[in-house]
């Protein structure tokens, strides 16, 4: 299969993604920085989208009590 999805494992991911939400939120969607941005990726689990091993999109997991909230979840267009 071609695609994957699973946690990110190191800071590059990170970047990746963190730019992947920058292009669909801010440019595409014209969300604010400050409101996608909003300090709590550090409370999260990333989570990476790989087409052929090229990051195409992401989310992010958090937990609140005994419940999981997925969050930011973007795909480039052109996927």
């Amino acid at each position: 299969m071609n695609i994957k999805i699973r946690l990110i494992k190191n800071k590059k991911e990170l970047k990746e993604i963190f730019n992947i939400r920058n292009i669909v939120f801010g440019k595409e969607e014209k969300i604010p920085r400050e409101i996608d941005f909003d300090g709590l990726d550090n409370k999260a689990k990333q989570v990476i989208i790989l087409y052929k091993n090229k990051p195409i999109g992401c989310a992010r997991i958090r937990f609140i009590k005994n419940k999981a909230k997925l969050e930011r979840i973007a795909v480039l267009k052109e996927y």
